[in-house]
């Protein structure tokens, strides 16, 4: 008799067993829908404990819901299912009570790549076996120092650049002992540079560093490990200082813009348009009128000036050229401001007195603009850069005409009429 109640009981025992084994807890009846799996390191395959899953029902559209051939549209879902929980020590997860649709599951862990996968749940079921291998990401470190001294500069911006899927570089700054690490990289081979103020920026290239893309060496990493003693030693750039004054010679002009660039010297070579000094910039006047342009590699550089006062715009008569020297400062180099000046008129039609319509008129120089003429046919382009201008016109789409060469002077304004050609 006993062992007939045993064997019953193990009977009655079996469904629940085997729903156990599914992945689905024993709480959850057929009609409450879930998804189930594990999640695993990819470093050594162990279960990963502690990973955050979550679920966000999307949108469907489903096949028999069309109009002719075209599909017919589904509003989005506004208040979407979402649910969240953690692997537990043995890696396996459960979401239950899910309304039937697809989903969007994302797994995230601390230090790890984000995994995203999309799953349908259906009345009634258990979607089982939804694995997961998160990696874990790879780093860079190391420290930048003085070249001269061996003394840290802390502060200093390491930015590694080429990372998958990245539109621009991923950067770290320095401690106070000169040391940094790149986190959150993937594995693959990467160009890393750095800048400090003051300092020339360089390009790693496993010795001291070079200011030439060509040379650059490339860092490798790895998935979950650190790639160690990627290391800089930087040298005191070129600078260049001076005042900016308005045309008295004696007032200075604080927040005028002193634009740069690099034309000749050491810096010859960008990779893959990436660099850690770009190749035109610029830098502010203070309140005194002084202005300094640290960090700069040997070579030719451009300088020019622009400043608004008021509702004017000012300008530096010239464009400089000023040659740098690693570790030394070029002073004095002041520039003197200018009003800009500006062009005034109208367009008529062929005889000279009605106002054209539908007319576009565009100015290229040191400025392109294009404006269309008013009702009264007038236009006006104002706080010009002085100089010569290439002045065209068209109406509607039609072609353009042949430019006119104009010239602008400093604080005048030049009046062109136009009669359009019958």
């Amino acid at each position: 008799m006993k062992k007939k109640a045993l064997v019953l009981l193990a009977f009655l025992l079996l469904p629940i067993l085997l729903l156990l084994s599914s992945g689905c807890q024993q709480s959850q009846q057929p009609s409450s829908n879930a998804i189930s799996g594990h999640v695993y390191n990819k470093s050594d395959g162990s279960p990963f404990e502690n990973a955050v899953i979550e679920v966000v029902q999307k949108s469907i559209l489903l096949d028999n819901e069309r109009v002719g051939n075209e599909p017919t549209p589904i509003p989005p879902l506004y208040n979407p299912h979402k649910a969240r929980t953690e692997s537990s020590a043995d890696g396996s997860y459960v979401i239950t009570d899910l309304p039937s649709g697809v989903y969007h599951v994302t797994v995230t862990a601390e230090g790890c790549y984000s995994v995203v996968e999309s799953v349908e749940v259906t009345d009634s079921s258990c979607t089982t076996g939804i694995d997961f291998i998160l990696t874990e990401y790879s780093s860079i470190s190391g420290y930048v120092c003085r070249a001269d001294n061996g003394d840290p500069i802390p502060g200093a911006t390491v930015l590694v650049y080429g990372q998958h899927g990245s539109t621009g570089p991923i950067s770290a700054t320095t401690s106070a002992d000169g040391r940094y690490t790149v986190s959150k990289l993937y594995a693959g081979e990467s160009t890393v540079g750095v800048k400090a103020d003051g300092y020339a920026p360089i390009i790693y290239d496993g010795a001291d560093g070079t200011y030439d893309g060509v040379e650059a060496l490339k860092v490798i990493t790895t998935y979950g490990n650190n790639t160690a003693d990627v290391n800089f030693y930087l040298e005191w750039g070129g600078s260049i200082s001076g005042y900016i004054y308005l045309p008295d010679d004696y007032t200075t002009v604080n927040g005028a813009y002193i634009n740069y660039r690099q034309i000749r010297g050491e810096l010859t070579v960008r990779f893959g348009g990436c660099l850690p000094m770009p190749l035109y910039d610029h830098v502010r006047s203070d309140t005194t009128g002084s202005y300094e342009i640290g960090g700069l590699l040997g070579g030719d550089y451009e300088l020019w000036v622009h400043a608004w006062i008021g509702e004017k715009t000012y300008y530096s008569a010239n464009n400089l050229i000023i040659s740098v020297v690693m570790s030394r400062g070029t002073d004095g180099v002041d520039f003197i401001l200018e009003p800009g000046g500006s062009i005034t008129g109208h367009i008529y039609e062929s005889d000279g007195v009605t106002p054209a319509q539908g007319i576009t008129i565009t100015i290229d120089g040191s400025t392109h603009q294009s404006i269309e003429i008013n009702q009264d046919g007038g236009y006006s382009f104002e706080n010009l850069k002085p100089g010569d201008y290439q002045i065209r016109y068209q109406r509607g789409s039609g072609e353009s005409t042949p430019p006119t060469t104009v010239t602008i002077f400093s604080g005048e304004n030049t009046i062109w009429e136009i009669i359009l050609p019958d």
